[in-house]
């Protein structure tokens, strides 16, 4: 017998899928955005493993937001991390799941994977690494018509 569970229960239990089996990350050794965040062998952590959070760091702040946007070059930190804020709610983990085009959304800035594969994974859950990908795809904080949050103003509520 064929069991018929509704659709919101397959979406919850293929979310919670993505959240716990990663896909196979892209390397950016081949000069993608964020080729330093990965160096090293998938096993070798690299040179950006102090950079990862800690379990007490693992939720950032606006104000650790501003201060990353400010490491990393954007001229407006406090957009940028407005953007982030909305996006991820400062969660350097988070995943959002899209139907269609099936793809995700990763990390601070919520980098989608399909239309961004020169961002490994391993980059895009980096906070660090994340937010140089974000400024690079956002032309240096000048160009954020690829968040949806700057579409619908939901950034605004965090400046």
């Amino acid at each position: 017998m064929i069991l018929r569970l509704p659709k919101l229960l397959v979406a919850a239990t293929f979310a919670v899928l993505a959240l716990a089996i990663p896909a196979a990350p892209v390397w950016a050794a081949d000069g993608g955005v964020c080729a330093d965040c990965d160096a090293g062998k998938p096993d070798d952590p690299g040179p950006e493993a102090d950079q990862t959070p800690t379990p007490a760091q693992s939720q950032y702040t606006r104000r650790d937001l501003r201060n990353l946007a400010r490491e990393v070059g954007f001229r407006k930190p406090k957009v940028a991390a407005a953007i982030a804020m909305a996006e991820s709610s400062g969660d350097p983990r988070a995943v959002g799941v899209n139907r269609k085009p099936r793809s995700r959304d990763r990390g601070l800035f919520q980098i989608n994977d399909r239309w961004h594969p020169e961002v490994s994974d391993r980059c895009a859950f980096d906070a660090r690494c994340n937010a140089e990908a974000a400024y690079e795809i956002s032309k240096g904080g000048r160009d954020w018509r690829q968040w949806s949050t700057w579409h619908n103003g939901a950034y605004k509520e965090f400046l």
